[in-house]
Parts: structure tokens; sequence; C-alpha cells
């Protein structure tokens, strides 16, 4: 077995960050693995996301 390569972004773009402001809000369960399959980026920045959104008072 050969598993494929994760190629996740380690620092947010401005149009990847637009969409974490737009759509995770929306997002009925939101956590770090969430985030990493749908938005591309790896654990740790989906973790600092979800701290950061909460801290806005989005989530």
């Amino acid at each position: 077995k050969v598993k494929d390569k994760a190629n996740n972004a380690v620092v947010l773009d401005k149009a990847t960050y637009d969409k974490l402001q737009k759509e995770v809000p929306t997002y009925k369960l939101i956590t770090p693995a969430v985030l990493v399959d749908r938005l591309r980026v790896n654990g740790s920045l989906a973790r600092i996301a979800i701290r950061e959104l909460e801290e806005k008072g989005s989530i």
C-alpha cells in the first residue's frame, strides 16, 4: 500500500482566509480534521484558525 502525500498549505493565502471567515462558521461540526479536509490546510493551521474564530466570536 502506498499512501498519497498530503499536499496541505502551511500558510493561509487570502482566498483561503476569506473562505475560512465566511464558510467555516456555517459548518455544523468544526474540528481540525474537518478544516484539514475541506480547506487543505495543515493541522496546526486548522487549530490556530479555530482558536481565532472562537476569539472573534464567529463560532
